[in-house]
């Protein structure tokens, strides 16, 4: 079963992924951009893009659980997506932290806000979820993601974060 971990760089993706709770039930935790250079899915020379489509052709699916770290996991066809949240104000603070450039704050701040990530993964996924990851440990999130696994979905339902107020805010 593939599981994929989605939302804007900067919500919390990776942190949750790398709690001992995930890991301790073997679930099998594999970034996307580590996958695209294991299958030769890199393009650009300047700028690394992976090519999905191609890495979605190559994605197997087996016994064990894997759990798709990154951004872009939502186009690999997963049998779960689960979309973490963030305030875009607390985004921001994180992306600056990293020293994104300006332009690349800016772009992925409105991406959160226009719930971007959301709208794609519902687009072409079946089975989607998400957590506002804000304000909430990253141990509690990897329980909220178990408990999304197991089935119980209820309160996870794609439309429960909204950031419009925010969008209003800047004009």
């Amino acid at each position: 079963m593939l599981v994929a971990i989605t939302g804007t760089p900067g919500v919390g993706k990776t942190s949750v992924l790398s709690q001992p709770l995930l890991q301790g039930y073997g679930y099998e935790i594999v970034s996307v951009e580590d996958l695209a250079t294991r299958h030769w899915a890199i393009t650009g020379k300047d700028l690394r893009e992976v090519d999905v489509d191609k890495l979605a052709d190559k994605m197997e699916r087996g016994e064990r659980m894997v759990m798709l770290d990154g951004h872009l996991s939502h186009y690999l066809k997963p049998d779960i997506c689960i979309v973490l949240r963030c305030h875009p104000d607390i985004l921001e603070k994180r992306l600056r932290e990293r020293d994104y450039d300006e332009q690349k704050v800016r772009d992925n701040v409105e991406a959160e806000a226009i719930d971007l990530i959301l709208i794609e993964a519902v687009e072409l996924n079946e089975k989607v979820y998400e957590i506002d990851n804000t304000d909430t440990p990253s141990e509690k999130i990897a329980r909220m993601i178990l408990e999304i696994i197991s089935g119980e979905t209820e309160g996870y339902e794609p439309g429960q974060v909204d950031w419009s107020g925010v969008i209003l805010e800047w004009y």
